[in-house]
């Protein structure tokens, strides 16, 4: 297995000013400083999947101009470009998992309209009459570990629920088989469920979200999750990515 972050933009300073207590993602006056933005690939040996895209080359990116109440780092590639640097084109994907609607997360979706692309049910209305290749999935059924249900995308990837920062916010694991415990672990692609790895050990959730309920419940899911598994946690946002998947560095050891 093969797993690649694609990054189009950086910044120094990401991490949201407030906490999850005294706001939401419906609160206007929240402010956040400027983020990195990444997607990511699993190649599993059959199958090539991204995890997310990101904003559109063409897109405006100032926050009134989004109406969406944060700050984005500078870009430093196009979309296109940075998954090409990876070793792979366009034409190579062959699913797309969206861990939520959000624009950060899907506005290169025009790239790829002969690829599968997956998106919960809770979030599918968001952009079904805007990307005609996009299906929509049932996340209530099929647990595994100790998640409600799961979608399996490929062999040894699934689609989990971690409802809170959207209504179908979801999260990606791919699992990393090995002949010894060293070389057996997860990836979990998590999206926006929080703001940093040390926010999750600190069982802090990104404070924009549409419910703090299913925030805390998802957040309570995943950490137990980690720490019963070894996992490499992996978020869009954070801006030391290719160093976590390059050592292979699991949340807890």
């Amino acid at each position: 297995m093969i797993i690649k972050a694609i990054r189009t933009f950086i910044d120094d300073d990401h991490v949201p000013v407030i906490n999850a207590s005294t706001s939401s993602y419906m609160n206007m006056g929240f402010r956040c400083k400027q983020f990195c933005i990444s997607s990511f690939l699993i190649d599993t040996g059959k199958e090539v999947i991204l995890v997310d895209t990101s904003f559109a080359d063409t897109m405006k990116l100032l926050p009134e101009d989004m109406k969406f109440p944060v700050g984005i780092g500078h870009r430093i590639d196009t979309f296109k470009h940075a998954l090409e640097k990876t070793g792979y084109t366009v034409n190579d994907v062959d699913k797309i998992v969206l861990t939520h609607f959000h624009l950060d997360h899907t506005a290169e979706l025009q790239l790829f309209p002969n690829a599968r692309i997956f998106i919960c049910k809770r979030d599918y209305k968001s952009l079904k009459d805007k990307v005609p290749n996009i299906e929509q999935i049932d996340l209530t059924l099929n647990p595994f570990q100790n998640f409600a249900g799961s979608f399996k995308v490929a062999d040894d990837v699934w689609m989990l629920p971690a409802y809170g920062h959207s209504r179908g916010h979801s999260i990606v694991i791919a699992h990393q088989t090995g002949t010894t415990t060293a070389n057996d672990f997860y990836y979990m692609f998590a999206g926006d469920l929080t703001a940093s790895r040390t926010a999750l050990k600190n069982g802090e959730y990104l404070p924009l979200t549409v419910s703090k309920a299913l925030s805390q419940e998802s957040l309570d899911t995943v950490r137990e999750f980690v720490k019963n598994n070894r996992t490499v946690y992996l978020l869009n946002h954070a801006k030391n990515i290719e160093q976590l998947i390059a050592e292979k560095m699991p949340l807890y050891e």
